[in-house]
């Protein structure tokens, strides 16, 4: 399935030709049928709108504020009541089109708020709705699919539940292409009946982006990879005893930080040298009688 047009998809079918036979030099292939359907409509909907921290760039010499100060300080001198009369503007213009504009509020705050106590400049301490009304003024609209629509591709979803014979539901990615040209992903479902017919789900009312989260791996089977890697030894043990049956690696650094606790330098661990004793090699750094491995604790990742 490809994009054909603002409201084709096109499949393509390979259907043998009236008495071919390819046992026959010269005979050619079979025809591709191309056959337009009708059912599947992929329009880019500009109406389709995330929210994105907003940091605006071109800021001046170090010696003076930066845009961020201006602005925020601009904020923190307004009265109680052009807070509010603003920000409930704001909540009325936007509202209707995200699903916690709030929350989204709160996130871009917390980035300002971050950037200018990097710069050494932080914000003093405020009331919820002036933080908001701060998060506000550096939130950005943006249309995910302003500019297209396209490059649909589909797998079978893991959910067949409910589904009549010969039906298949699946879930589809698409790209699309939003102002500025970026690219996002959209994920969307739908199902194939028997007839080959697709129907695709209703959008939701609101786009939602995803979070973050920090990839969680298998204690057993990192101690296993470090086994079959002959890295695993007392220093690695005293780390792996801290940790649960699944960890992040943030949780990894910490447990290796600890180390120090304990009398172990975090840093290197050294296996002693192996192989039968001889001569040393003038032109090898190595010592005699085998080689020096040297790792670093915690480095080795499943993979």
């Amino acid at each position: 399935m490809r994009r054909a047009g603002p409201d084709t998809v096109v499949s393509v079918a390979v259907t043998p030709m009236a008495g071919s036979n390819h046992d026959e030099p010269g005979v050619p292939m079979d025809a591709l049928r191309m056959t337009r359907c009708g059912s599947v409509d992929l329009v880019p909907d500009p109406r389709r709108v995330i929210t994105k921290p907003f940091v605006p760039g071109g800021e001046v010499p170090t010696d003076g504020p930066s845009r961020i100060q201006v602005v925020a300080e601009r904020i923190a001198a307004m009265s109680d009541r052009a807070v509010a009369d603003t920000l409930a503007n704001a909540r009325a213009s936007f509202d209707g089109r995200h699903p916690d504009l709030e929350a989204a509020w709160d996130r871009s705050h917390g980035v300002v708020a971050a950037r200018l106590a990097h710069e050494g400049r932080p914000i003093g301490p405020s009331s919820l709705d002036r933080q908001r009304l701060t998060g506000a003024y550096f939130t950005h609209e943006y249309s995910i699919e302003a500019a297209a629509l396209g490059n649909p591709s589909i797998v079978a979803a893991p959910d067949q539940s409910g589904l009549a014979a010969g039906e298949v539901r699946f879930v589809l990615s698409l790209r699309a292409l939003g102002e500025g040209h970026i690219s996002s992903v959209e994920f969307r479902t739908g199902v194939i009946g028997a007839d080959a017919s697709i129907r695709l789900d209703p959008t939701g009312r609101y786009v939602v982006t995803g979070d973050k989260t920090p990839h969680a791996y298998d204690k057993a089977f990192f101690t296993t990879k470090l086994d079959d890697l002959a890295m695993l030894n007392d220093v690695e043990a005293l780390v792996l005893d801290r940790l649960q049956d699944r960890f992040t690696m943030t949780e990894l650094e910490a447990a290796i930080d600890v180390l120090e606790d304990d009398g172990v330098n975090p840093t290197i661990s050294a296996e002693p040298p192996v192989g039968p004793p001889g001569p040393p090699d003038p032109g090898s750094p190595e010592p005699p009688g085998g080689e020096l491995k040297v790792k670093t604790v915690g480095s080795a990742t499943p993979g």
